[in-house]
């Protein structure tokens, strides 16, 4: 029996609504601008592919691509904690190759952030915000979670999930704040 499941679904929705052109847009209400040259209609074949490929399930690395096995582990078992799973249960695997592969390529997308041409850079803003261009151009991830990693490794973090009381539900109702190069976060 073939079941249909939401993610499919919305997949096939996603699909129908692109080949459609159903935008949302009310005719007369956009404003002309002039675009940089490039490629701003999709492809049937393109389109068609890349919908096969996210219909497929995820394949996850054995190793992390950016990070150190023992950094790794660690982000493995942090983001476990914060959604209240153990390191190994799905989601959190993914999620932490996840995290490997954007802070493995951060440095990669701030050079293609910065080396734009204005034009680039304008039709980026007016898409996406000024404000995610401006962090994509100034955020450095891999020092980020460079120093975020030697402060946990520091204050013996990995000890504290191996704590025979420790509980992640814990975690939930105490605010816990990290600070490091300037920044607080607090969970």
């Amino acid at each position: 029996m073939n079941e249909l499941t939401r993610r499919a679904w919305i997949l096939r929705l996603r699909g129908v609504a692109a080949l459609t052109g159903i935008s949302g847009l009310v005719p007369g209400d956009a404003k002309p601008t002039e675009l940089p040259p490039g490629l701003y209609k999709p492809s049937l074949d393109h389109l068609a592919h890349a919908i096969k490929a996210m219909a497929e399930p995820a394949v996850i690395p054995a190793a992390p691509e950016y990070f150190s096995s023992e950094d790794f582990e660690l982000i493995q078992t942090l983001t476990g904690i914060m959604l209240g799973q153990e390191s190994s249960t799905p989601p959190v695997p993914e999620i932490a190759a996840w995290i490997d592969l954007i802070v493995g390529q951060s440095a990669a997308v701030r050079m293609a952030a910065l080396a734009l041409s204005p034009a680039h850079r304008r039709l980026a803003a007016d898409h996406y915000g000024e404000e995610v261009v401006r962090e994509l151009e100034m955020e450095d991830l891999q020092a980020l979670c460079g120093g975020g990693l030697t402060a946990l490794k520091r204050e013996h973090f990995v000890a504290l999930d191996k704590a025979p009381s420790f509980h992640a539900s814990r975690l939930s109702r105490t605010p816990v704040t990290l600070s490091y190069t300037g920044s607080n976060v607090t969970f």
